[in-house]
């Protein structure tokens, strides 16, 4: 068993590293979906530079 336990942090270093990188992907989808969000709402800001959605009444015509 000395074999094994030589190589045992060898392995839980490998799981952590393993599940960081997990951590990281699902970060970087949640940024994604994010940015992808927030450019949506920048694409309703029209010429005025108001959010078209909330103040249509307050520009003038």
């Amino acid at each position: 068993m000395p074999a094994l336990q030589k190589y045992w942090g060898i392995f839980l270093f490998g799981e952590f590293l393993a599940e960081f990188i997990v951590v990281l992907q699902f970060a970087k989808i949640i940024a994604s979906v994010e940015v992808f969000v927030m450019g949506s709402q920048v694409r309703e800001i029209d010429e005025w530079g108001v959010n078209s959605k909330f103040n249509r009444r307050d520009i003038p015509s």
